[in-house]
Order: structure tokens, then sequence, then C-alpha cells
């Protein structure tokens, strides 16, 4: 998942203060705090796709269900609908990596 972040990407969860970087990000999406998230389904659907020489944006939609558990309590969650905007960069490299990311619930 890191992986695909440029080394300066920008998160913007719903409801919660952007995550800059890549120690904000992975501390979110994989936090220490001995709490685990278990990923039942995730479909995911490109709605546009719009690309320039070193930039592209996706507009997508996704339904997830999911597993949390944190002190022995847990959570299920199943059809979870959300709509995303990516931004994406082309590196030197050539490799596309995503600068931001932005994502809300329908639910």
């Amino acid at each position: 998942m890191m992986n695909t972040l440029a080394k300066d990407a920008v998160i913007m969860p719903q409801g919660l203060t952007p995550k800059i970087g890549s120690a904000e990000i992975s501390e979110f999406w994989f936090p220490k705090d001995g709490s685990k998230t278990i990923i039942k389904h995730f479909d995911y659907v490109i709605e546009d796709l719009k690309v320039d020489e070193n930039t592209a944006f996706v507009r997508s939609s996704s339904t997830l269900g999911f597993e949390y558990e944190s002190n022995g309590q847990k959570i299920i969650k199943n059809d979870q609908k959300y709509v995303h905007s990516t931004f994406l960069e082309r590196q030197k490299n050539g490799q596309w990596k995503v600068s931001a990311k932005v994502w809300s619930s329908l639910n």
C-alpha cells in the first residue's frame, strides 16, 4: 500500500485532519495500538480518468466490508460505500504514484 504513494503524499479521510507524508499515513493505516482491521471485501470502480503528461486524476467509487477489533471489542461493517478523488504524479523513473487522495462515505 505505501509503495503506491509519492513520498510527500497527502490523504484526506472524511471527518479527519489530512495525513501528510509517509509517517502520518502509515500510522493512520497501520496503527501501533494493538487494533486489527481485516478487510473482507473491497470492490473498486473507476468512474472517470483524466491523464496529462505527468499528472492524472481518478474519480472512483468503492464498496468495503471489514472487521475492526480494539480492546476486545469487534465492529463489523458490510457494504460501506465510498466515493474517491485521487491525484497521481508521474515520477522521474516513469512510475505513477498517488500524490493526494480524498474519500467520503455514502452511508
